[in-house]
């Protein structure tokens, strides 16, 4: 009892969460613009508008019911990974950091000058919380290594997504510095780096017969 009053507090920080900007944004109402860009290029510039009370208002609903669905099927199947509070909070800090950049642009930062500062950190948020996932997941199709061989062998596919777990954490970390520092041309070198390694480890663990 103790354990699932715990999740349900959890589960409604989360949502507390992906509703944040948008309590904020209320205190600035009259300063929004009647039309919000929603939608960037990877050059940050904005293709895609949407009207005032759309961009305030459905963005965040969308991403709720997403979120509900997500916390939904994770209490479905709760041994799919042992680290589901850590799930739960994945979209309330991408509703934190989507919706904060959105409307810090409709205030009227330029987010051309800040292009790669926003995909740095976005990609080093993904990579953090990927890494946190990994490091206890199980077999599944949805999160870790899946390839061939690690689901043919239980310790391969453990030890592959502990070292995978590692790597994603150190690189979302590099990856958020690379933004904050002028050395953002390392940015897909790490990318590469993180996503290939696990692979070949896992290949030479399988040709080692584990």
């Amino acid at each position: 009892m103790r354990i699932l009053k715990n999740k349900k507090l959890v589960i409604i920080l989360s949502l507390f969460i992906i509703w944040l900007p948008t309590i904020i944004i209320f205190f600035f109402w009259k300063k929004l613009p009647d039309n919000i860009a929603t939608h960037y290029n990877a050059q940050m510039v904005a293709d895609g508008w949407s009207s005032k009370i759309v961009a305030v208002l459905l963005i965040p609903l969308i991403i709720t019911v997403i979120q509900l669905l997500l916390v939904y099927a994770i209490l479905r199947n709760p041994k799919a990974v042992k680290t589901e509070e850590i799930i739960f909070f994945f979209l309330p800090i991408i509703s934190i950091f989507g919706n904060g950049t959105i409307f810090l642009s409709a205030l009227g930062m330029n987010l051309q000058n800040y292009r790669e500062l926003i995909l740095n950190i976005l990609f080093g948020i993904l990579f953090i919380m990927l890494g946190l996932l990994m490091r206890d997941v199980k077999p599944n199709r949805i999160i870790g290594v899946r390839l061939p061989w690690t689901f043919q062998s239980k310790k391969n596919w453990k030890l592959t997504n502990r070292l995978a777990a590692r790597l994603f954490l150190v690189g979302g970390i590099l990856l958020i510095l690379c933004g904050l520092l002028p050395a953002s041309g390392l940015t897909w070198f790490i990318i590469a780096l993180v996503i290939v390694v696990p692979i070949i480890y896992s290949y030479v663990l399988h040709r080692q017969g584990v």
